[in-house]
């Protein structure tokens, strides 16, 4: 139960009992605290799975391959974190320069490969962000180049082309298989779909 006493404050009244009756899912961070403190081990660990949050795959990424430029990369994460649907999760994750020119240092994006989809979002400096989707029935392909110090990928769809620049030469492999092998499989599964209809 819920009651609205001012603006400012929320209080909460939850009775465990009914709310292990009722076995509600993962889908709000309050139900995910519940389970942590009934104690169920299985509901724990899905939790902290479903918590794996983008901006956490993106800094790892970062970590891994530090010649990656990117900047403001939170800023970058969140705008995926709010545009995920419901049961959508994050596979895999980057950040680089959103553009074709090594000198253009400023134009970060973050890049996720998800469980539907591809996301790229960049939050823009003054006003406002962009969002794209790339769904795997308007995906054609990927190129990937090796500079002396950086890498680019570009990504071609039916749509558009996008390019990241600035990427570590040695991250381009991991970036390329990942990308690569869900888009093979997800257009298997569309196409064959397709031809079921």
């Amino acid at each position: 139960e819920q009651d609205l006493l001012t603006d400012r404050i929320e209080i909460h009244y939850i009775e465990l009992k009914k709310f292990i009756k009722k076995n509600p899912k993962m889908s709000s961070k309050l139900e995910q605290w519940l389970w942590l403190i009934v104690g169920e081990e299985e509901k724990v660990k899905m939790a902290s799975e479903k918590n794996k949050t983008i901006e956490k795959v993106v800094k790892d990424f970062k970590k891994k391959y530090p010649n990656t430029i990117g900047w403001r990369l939170k800023k970058h994460c969140a705008i995926i974190d709010q545009n995920l649907n419901p049961n959508e999760k994050v596979l895999f994750a980057f950040a680089a320069q959103n553009n074709s020119s090594h000198d253009a240092i400023f134009d970060t994006a973050v890049l996720a490969l998800t469980t539907d989809r591809l996301m790229i979002a960049q939050d823009r400096i003054l006003v406002g962000y962009k969002l794209n989707t790339i769904t795997p029935d308007l995906y054609n392909d990927m190129q990937v180049s090796a500079g002396i110090i950086w890498g680019t990928v570009t990504i071609d769809t039916m749509k558009e082309t996008i390019i990241f620049s600035n990427i570590s030469k040695k991250a381009l492999s991991e970036i390329q298989i990942n990308i690569s092998s869900f888009m093979i499989e997800a257009k298997k599964k569309f196409y064959s779909k397709t031809e079921e209809q």
